[in-house]
């Protein structure tokens, strides 16, 4: 199941002690940049950036024929 996951600390975030984070599950190759662009840019300057191993997957396309 394809989920953003945004975490908000409860404290820091004024002081620059503790960030917000987003993390993009169930999802591969560019996909996960495409989902949580919109997120991101809504908060703001991006301090760090860690893709995933899922990101450098190719998505799959399967495609079903059914016979009539």
């Amino acid at each position: 199941m394809k989920t953003i996951v945004v975490t908000v600390p409860r404290d820091g975030i004024a002081e620059g002690l503790r960030t917000t984070k987003v993390d993009a599950c169930g999802f591969t190759g560019e996909g996960c940049k495409t989902a949580t662009e919109a997120i991101v840019a809504a908060l703001g300057t991006v301090l760090e950036d860690s893709p995933k191993t899922e990101m450098y997957e190719t998505e799959q396309n399967v495609e079903r024929l059914h016979e009539s």
